[in-house]
């Protein structure tokens, strides 16, 4: 240990003899490591992190497969189902022990004058219980407050947007919440740490699918075939894979196309649409538009990033090497003077060892005579 200590302040004398290499080198090595620390965070946020929910490699999604047509409403940020497909897929899909849909809205809280609003998300009755999220107070929405038909009744809040619009008052369950001129109750409160379920996003309210009467009577898109605003999230049976759900899903595709063809399509249209074709697709990650959108160039960004850093290596080494052999750190009287005491210890060294070998070769000769 001793040694080590003592190579270690060497080290640190030779770095310090010359300074502007040392600053060189460890600002070549930073840049190159830093790039290359950013650019993975980015990718662990929206490619690989799990979402902090209940065994997230459980969870799933059913969508159609390589879209590259569309036509209609497309009114969220993940428009992927039309609610008339997702009754179908609810009645028809068997990979999925329970599973729900959900999409992005933005809530208007003022009862008058200027609008304040607020990030929300329409969930199905089982979106919690297929998360496994528990309340921290109240209850959250279930099946009971996702019927057809179904009044103005409850909602549930996040823990951000109770700390903020109610100071963390804990008798906030059932007080009244207005979203765009309704009054809703709140039953129950989120827990700190679940922002939803899409990557970088969070939400303030959580209102049930089945008010979409209520919130938008001019565009009911509940009996719309050509809306296409939610997005589904299941948990997988025990025992069923997503390349066995996403085969299953194959298989019905076709008359669940059939029974949801939108009545405004043309015969062209009609064409493109039946040759949909749905599939399951891990949900473990969450959603993400910017995983979407820019995957492949954030691996890309990735391999440059760490080429860069192994050239900034090379460089160091090849400048090493180059000083090395034309002798650099003679040039400098300190480690002149270094090397010159370094060179007497070896003579003082070297000295009495030589001493040494004379006197046992006189010995061996005189034990001879």
């Amino acid at each position: 240990m001793a040694s080590f200590w003592q190579s270690l302040r060497h080290a640190f004398r030779l770095l310090r003899l010359s300074l502007g290499f040392t600053i060189i080198s460890v600002f070549t090595f930073a840049l190159g490591i830093g790039a290359n620390t950013a650019i993975f965070q980015l990718i662990d946020s929206v490619r690989l992190r799990a979402i902090p929910v209940k065994n997230p490699q459980q969870l799933g999604t059913i969508r159609i497969a390589d879209r590259h047509w569309g036509s209609g409403q497309f009114s969220s940020q993940y428009s992927q189902l039309t609610f008339p497909m997702w009754e179908q897929i609810r009645k028809r899909q068997e990979g999925f022990a329970e599973i729900a849909v959900w999409s992005d809205q933005r809530f208007n809280l003022a009862t008058g004058g200027e609008v304040r609003k607020a990030k929300g998300i329409r969930v199905s009755g089982d979106f919690f219980h297929v998360l496994g999220v528990e309340p921290i107070l109240g209850r959250l929405l279930g099946p009971e407050d996702d019927q057809p038909g179904c009044g103005v009744a409850g909602a549930n809040i996040s823990y951000s947007f109770w700390q903020r619009n109610f100071a963390g008052d804990p008798s906030v369950v059932g007080k009244r919440l207005t979203l765009d001129g309704n009054s809703f109750e709140v039953l129950g409160v989120t827990p700190p740490g679940f922002n939803g379920i899409s990557v970088g996003d969070t939400f303030d309210v959580a209102a049930p699918i089945c008010v979409e009467p209520i919130l938008s009577p001019r565009n009911n898109r509940l009996t719309l075939r050509h809306a296409w605003w939610l997005a589904s999230i299941g948990r997988l049976k025990p025992g069923w894979t997503i390349a066995r759900t996403n085969a299953q899903m194959n298989a019905v595709t076709p008359a669940i196309l059939q029974e949801t063809i939108p009545p405004v399509y043309d015969a062209a249209g009609v064409k493109k649409y039946l040759e949909y074709k749905l599939g399951a697709f891990s949900a473990s990650t969450g959603f993400s538009e910017l995983r979407q959108d820019s995957e492949t160039s954030l691996w890309l960004l990735l391999g440059i990033s760490g080429l860069v850093l192994l050239i900034a290596c090379a460089n160091l080494a090849n400048l090493m090497l180059a000083r090395r052999c034309t002798g650099t750190p003679d040039h400098h009287p300190a480690s002149a003077r270094s090397l010159a005491l370094a060179n007497d210890s070896r003579s003082a060294f070297r000295e009495p060892s030589a001493r040494s070998g004379r006197y046992d070769l006189w010995i061996v000769s005189g034990l001879r005579h």
